[in-house]
């Protein structure tokens, strides 16, 4: 016992030391049913493009029962070059909830993070945890982030799910695509679209003229592709760029998840400013693949202050929305800089919402355009 009366905690937090891998992937594969690969507690904590991951666990009678971390990525703060922290996995070993373990490692990752040199830290919680960023770390929700959906084969969903008769749900089915259809591309002949298996130094180019869209983005170079999307272990994700003129004019980057049924994912898109016509021949292209492969339907998380976000509500219709929660800004890396509809306004060294948008669950995130969820497990 305590001189006030409570009981001595059992656990205390500290930073992550070589050998906390198998521990920490285990409570990770226990809470957030994530991957209890090494290679890719690797690829994500050790080998990332800015650099290694603050982790902060907590530790209980030699088992790891908390952990939190940021991984730090580069970042386009208007002018300028900084880091982002991405806060990720939070979690706690359910015999252990209550007991301030939530509050002491966010305070303890505070900290540590601040001897680095970033601008913005955000993240993505889940419902469980939104509330302990507001409350207990005083992290700001700035929004939403919506999720398009668009269902390819009806009749598929309505035969595995409903155990609907076959000729009823192909009915229903042709119905439905003559519904949601929507405007077809125009075929661009100047448009060449082709599949490689990474990104060499071309992106690197296409980059430079496509950082004008936005005043906060995460740098999308040749580094930071081949690691989000060709070193993860475990994941095949397929990659398509678009030239015009023998120059990249965007790219996209998709998945799909094999299975019954089999669906498909739209992880990454960005074209170059005014470039509509390819973003539509890219999102086009990936619809026909996904057609092609089975995948009985397509989603991805955008931004609604995207030329993308248009196009793709004319294409892939149905929508569900999710939210985006938490940030924290470092003013001497932020003074000055202005963000227009859903990035933020950063003025007199407070954040300001620019558009109010409907209450839906919380998240937060500065990538301003087609992302992944905050564990990267898509």
């Amino acid at each position: 016992m305590t001189g006030s009366g409570k009981p001595e905690r059992e656990w205390l937090v500290r930073e992550y030391q070589e050998g906390d891998e198998d521990r920490i992937l285990e409570l990770r594969g226990m809470v957030l049913r994530g991957s209890k690969d090494k290679r890719w507690w690797n690829w994500m904590y050790r080998d990332g493009p800015a650099g290694p991951a603050l982790v902060v666990v907590a530790e209980a009678k030699h088992r790891i029962i908390g952990h939190m971390a940021s991984t730090f990525v580069p970042l386009k703060v208007g002018g300028r070059t900084t880091l982002g922290a991405h806060g990720i996995d939070l979690m706690v070993h359910p015999d252990y909830r209550r007991q301030g373990i939530f509050k002491t490692l966010g305070m303890k990752l505070r900290g540590l993070t601040r001897a680095k040199e970033w601008s913005l830290t955000y993240g993505t919680p889940d419902d469980e945890s939104y509330q302990g960023f507001v409350t207990r770390l005083n992290v700001l929700d700035i929004g939403e982030l919506p999720f398009l959906f668009k269902i390819i084969d009806l009749s598929a969903i309505l035969k595995n799910r409903y155990r609907i008769p076959v000729f009823i749900g192909k009915m229903l089915g042709y119905a439905w695509e003559s519904i949601t259809n929507g405007r077809r591309s125009p075929e661009d002949t100047e448009i060449k679209i082709d599949e490689v298996f990474s990104f060499d130094e071309q992106i690197d180019k296409f980059w430079e003229k496509a950082s004008k869209l936005k005043s906060i983005m995460v740098i999308k170079d040749m580094k930071y592709l081949n690691w989000r999307y060709v070193a993860k272990p475990g994941k095949e994700y397929k990659i398509l760029i678009a030239k015009k003129q023998e120059e990249i004019a965007g790219f996209i980057v998709l998945k799909l998840v094999k299975g019954a049924p089999s669906r498909g994912y739209i992880a990454d898109l960005l074209t170059l400013p005014g470039e509509g016509t390819v973003a539509e021949s890219l999102i086009a292209r990936v619809i026909r693949y996904f057609k092609e492969e089975g995948a009985v339907s397509v989603s991805c998380w955008l931004f609604q202050n995207t030329t993308y976000y248009g196009i793709l509500r004319k294409m892939v219709p149905a929508s569900q929305r999710s939210t985006l929660l938490y940030a924290y800004r470092r003013p001497k890396y932020t003074q000055g800089v202005r963000c227009r509809s859903r990035q933020l306004v950063l003025r007199s060294g407070r954040w300001r919402r620019h558009i109010t948008v409907p209450h839906a669950k919380p998240i937060i995130c500065f990538y301003a355009l087609a992302m992944p969820k905050s564990n990267f497990s898509d």
